[in-house]
């Protein structure tokens, strides 16, 4: 069928599963906590997504600080900047900074978020403060 295009089960959701983690230099964000990963296409260990197929994906990350600890995150598709936030550097309490991406993806290509500075991540259970998700919108 020409023009129709399909879902496949892609999604996942991942946290940073320290509490404080600062970045000297610029690197890949692992966000290690993964509670959903259909189709396995997130990778816990090297913080990397890779797409199982053509299509467009959304995709959101968060981060979350305290003030007077400031931080970037990055979202990069195979290391071209996609989207970008911060959070910690106001002068009140918490920081939380957020975007969401809708973009096309083909085979192998990936997706990373890179931090720079202070990131915090999970302080008790309910208290995730920074986090990826991802999913797979059509496959076409």
């Amino acid at each position: 069928m020409t023009g129709f295009c399909s879902t496949a089960s892609v999604a996942f959701q991942a946290f940073l599963g320290t509490l404080d983690h600062a970045f000297p230099q610029v690197s890949v964000v692992i966000f290690g906590v993964v509670p959903l990963n259909l189709g396995n296409a997130y990778n816990a260990t090297t913080g990397i997504f890779t797409a199982p197929f053509n299509g467009t994906y959304l995709f959101t990350m968060t981060i979350g600080n305290p003030k007077g600890k400031p931080g970037t995150m990055r979202m990069k598709k195979n290391q071209e900047s996609i989207g970008y936030a911060f959070a910690g550097h106001t002068g009140g309490g918490w920081d939380q900074g957020t975007q969401t991406i809708v973009v096309r993806m083909s085979v192998g290509d990936v997706m990373s978020v890179e931090g720079d500075g202070y990131v915090s991540g999970n302080s008790v259970e309910y208290q995730k403060h920074s986090s990826l998700t991802g999913m797979l919108i059509n496959k076409c």
